[in-house]
């Protein structure tokens, strides 16, 4: 059985996040494992989670509140000018780790890998050759 991991920035509720449902919901589980990874965890914000199908192995690459709280604050455009330094400044360079660490273990388990946004080229020297 081959695994597909899929993946995203977050999981919101524009077109790109319909169109990879859409898929997600026209694959066959008995024939394919399939991987969803979710760079952040948006908590309340993700109204389409509830649609992704329940053979589908959602894993967030950073799910911690002190990584992802003022992400979810930028998005919605409620960030103090404080939030915003600590998430330009200090936070980018934990979050990098932390994400490294759990894409690098997906991406041991999958056979193909599918983006659907522009979050994965600077992970691409994890990938397997």
């Amino acid at each position: 059985m081959k695994t597909l991991l899929f993946h995203v920035n977050s999981f919101l509720t524009g077109g790109i996040e319909k169109i990879l449902l859409e898929i997600l919901k026209g694959l066959d589980p008995d024939k394919y494992r399939i991987l969803l990874s979710i760079a952040y965890h948006m908590g309340d914000k993700e109204l389409l989670r509830h649609h992704i199908p329940d053979y589908v192995e959602v894993h967030y690459l950073l799910d911690h509140f002190l990584l992802t709280t003022p992400h979810k604050k930028k998005k919605t455009g409620k960030i103090s000018l404080l939030e915003k330094a600590a998430a330009e400044l200090i936070l980018p360079p934990v979050s990098k780790v932390v994400k490294k660490k759990k894409l690098k273990k997906l991406l041991s388990q999958a056979d193909v890998i599918i983006h659907f946004d522009t979050s994965l080229p600077p992970m691409y020297k994890l990938f397997p050759v």
